[in-house]
């Protein structure tokens, strides 16, 4: 049998560049969307949108006419990375999940404060959610039709 030597660490190099290539571009709630992506701009709500799909998931931004993503939603079959989706947000999201009281079941759950406001619903395998900063909330966008 031939024996060859194997650079692991190049290896790894290119493993984890071919996967950095493979994960879709996606902004962080507060944070300016900077893609190669074209926004979808809807010219008369005064928001742009962005979805990012993946085998096992839907992650939908929208952001205001200066690119600044306000509010995202996701579904799928697994939460996406709600630290790396929320950026500086995640702390005020912790604050509030830790002041919220604690539902029973498969309830939907919302947690709300000045800085975010989440809600999160489904079951295993089947979870979605909405998370938005009111102070971002372009004026006239009702997050309700957001979904």
């Amino acid at each position: 049998m031939g024996c060859f030597k194997v650079n692991f660490s190049i290896l790894a190099a290119v493993v984890l560049s071919a996967m950095w290539i493979a994960l879709p571009a996606q902004a962080t709630l507060g944070e300016k969307f900077e893609s190669t992506y074209q926004l979808k701009l809807a010219p008369t709500s005064g928001y742009s949108t962005h979805e990012n799909k993946s085998d096992s998931s839907t992650v939908k931004e929208f952001a205001d006419k200066n690119g600044v993503v306000f509010a995202v939603t996701w579904s799928g079959s697994h939460h996406p990375d709600l630290k790396k989706l929320f950026g500086k947000h995640f702390t005020h999201y912790k604050a509030a999940l830790a002041q919220s009281p604690r539902g029973h079941g498969r309830a939907p759950v919302e947690v709300k404060n000045d800085d975010i406001v989440v809600r999160v619903g489904g079951h295993m395998g089947a979870v979605h959610g909405f998370a938005y900063v009111p102070s971002l909330v372009p004026e006239g966008v009702s997050v309700e039709d957001l979904k």
